[in-house]
């Protein structure tokens, strides 16, 4: 049987991402132990070789008469399709048996009904939080299609090394509105403390960033840190979150359901006064999180394998 990836680009997030949290690899490795023969496919024509890891069996099917051609010709397939646009969600016509994941927790706003009709056509979803899930069922999703399969952490990475904190407070973040770095910019310079934003303005705020880092640099600033924040007004997962707990930091997280779980403080996403009042209280005297089991590696792959094989019966 074969396993088909539909994914429209190769999602430069992914690029240079260590590959235990490569979202974009893992269904096809666990399809892969499971005996499937696997395809990525691509459906932006102009998407560039250099960024796929050689290993995938990849094809540039389009987005037009083509790709629905090449997939109604697949009738025997398990079709996983990735990100809430049109031409990835049809494929929930085709194959014999259909995943889907969202890869947002945000509303559609654009072709909304045609997105809710196309999503509980899809025999499964996979969802990576509760949040997500929540927001599912408001959309109309059955709960019995919906299945919780987090993302990947590699906890042995975030661990490895040890630095001096000579840094104030780290997030790792592209500066969009409801990330609100602006307002964990505020808390810290009412504390007299530095902010470094690891990431990339995507917005006109004047936020100083650090750029696009690797890994490595990201693991850097973080053992640097004294503490790490976030302050979104909505996240998925936030794997960013769990990789400053797995580097040792605490944090002073919002006060919304993503995050519900977390041993941490928590503030408004908006209130600057309550988040500086936090980040003091996490320096002085700090609280730590342990990294839930159900995250790690094996656990995912484990539970994603389950998925494919429940969609066999």
């Amino acid at each position: 049987m074969k396993f088909i990836s539909i994914i429209d680009f190769y999602s430069r997030n992914v690029n240079g991402m260590l590959d235990k949290q490569n979202y974009h690899l893992l269904p096809i490795k666990a399809a892969e132990e499971l005996g499937y023969e696997t395809e990525l496919w691509i459906l932006d024509p102009d998407h560039p070789n250099t960024e796929i890891p050689e290993n995938l069996k990849v094809k540039r099917v389009g987005h037009g008469a083509k790709y629905l051609y090449r997939l109604l010709k697949e009738n025997d397939a398990l079709i996983y399709a990735n990100t809430r646009i049109l031409r990835t969600m049809v494929a929930c016509f085709f194959g014999n048996k259909t995943i889907f994941m969202n890869h947002t927790t945000e509303k559609p706003k654009k072709h909304s009904f045609a997105i809710k009709q196309l999503m509980k056509n899809f025999d499964k979803i996979r969802a990576v939080s509760e949040e997500e899930k929540q927001n599912l069922l408001e959309l109309g999703i059955r709960e019995d299609k919906i299945q919780i399969i987090p993302h990947t952490l590699d906890t042995e990475f975030w661990r490895k090394g040890k630095r001096d904190k000579d840094l104030d407070v780290v997030t790792v973040a592209n500066v969009r509105e409801l990330k609100n770095i602006d307002i964990i910019e505020k808390a810290c310079r009412k504390l007299g403390l530095k902010l470094i934003v690891v990431g990339e303005n995507m917005s006109n705020q004047d936020i100083e960033v650090t750029g696009k880092k690797n890994p490595e640099e990201i693991r850097d600033y973080l053992q640097r840190a004294k503490v790490y924040v976030n302050s979104s007004d909505s996240e998925g997962l936030c794997l960013s979150v769990y990789e400053a707990i797995a580097a040792g930091l605490p944090v002073c997280l919002p006060n919304i359901s993503t995050f519900k779980n977390i041993n941490a403080l928590f503030h408004e996403p908006k209130d600057i006064d309550k988040l500086a009042e936090n980040i003091k209280k996490q320096i002085d005297n700090p609280i730590y999180h342990q990294i839930p089991d159900h995250m790690k590696y094996d656990n995912v792959l484990d539970q994603f394998k389950n998925l494919i094989k429940a969609m066999e019966v």
